[in-house]
């Protein structure tokens, strides 16, 4: 029973991630159900797509701060060469978390941004993780290659369960992530992630330690 129930939701979610090809370039907003899979025990995320906000952020862009940097579940996927990593792996630098798929409209589009902005201001101190929830990484890669997309690394969640993790109510969704690993913001729908504004308010963020310090010295 339980084998023809995860049969039947993944038709479903192929269904829509089809439907999506025709939409507009509009985040998809997923309500999540967690169901226990026979084969790997654990469980996995399906998701009923509808569509969401259609415009990128305005100018005066903001990640939506909370009051205090709030601490993360750990999350668990794999690098382009099948390597186990957690967020842990990317502690002492600031982290741009974009959390997406191929099937997702909104993040094909904004991906070329992502991938300048790494160009850009990629560094010890910053790095953009683009982790897919495909649940095959071959597909991640023939995207890359695709968009020729040089800069972001592959990272890969073919669990899908980042999303409930992170508490994610669509894709695409960004978290700015702080270098103790806590959640400083985050934005639902995609982005011009190499804009000016987008980079400035990055550095703010990058900057902002030593403006602390300095302060306190």
């Amino acid at each position: 029973m339980k084998t023809k129930v995860l049969v039947l939701m993944v038709a479903l979610v192929s269904i829509a991630a089809g439907m999506a090809i025709y939409q507009k370039q509009t985040p998809m907003v997923f309500r999540s159900t967690v169901v226990e899979s026979d084969v790997q025990q654990s469980t996995v995320v399906a998701s009923s797509l509808v569509l969401a906000s259609e415009s990128f952020p305005p100018q005066g862009f903001s990640f939506n701060p909370l009051d205090e940097p709030r601490t993360l579940p750990e999350a668990r996927f794999t690098d382009g060469e099948g390597r186990a990593m957690t967020l842990a792996d990317f502690r002492g630098r600031v982290v741009l978390l974009n959390v997406w798929a191929t099937w997702c409209v909104p993040c094909r589009a904004e991906m070329p941004t992502l991938d300048r902005l790494q160009a850009r201001m990629g560094s010890s101190e910053f790095q953009v993780v683009a982790l897919s929830i495909d649940t095959q990484v071959e597909v991640v890669e023939a995207f890359f290659g695709e968009l020729g997309l040089m800069a972001l690394g592959i990272y890969s969640d073919k669990s899908v369960r980042t999303p409930m993790d992170l508490n994610i109510v669509g894709i695409p969704a960004t978290l700015l992530i702080d270098r103790q690993g806590k959640e400083i913001g985050r934005v639902i729908g995609p982005a011009e992630w190499d804009s000016d504004e987008v980079m400035a308010a990055i550095r703010y963020y990058l900057d902002a330690p030593r403006v602390v310090q300095a302060n306190s010295g």
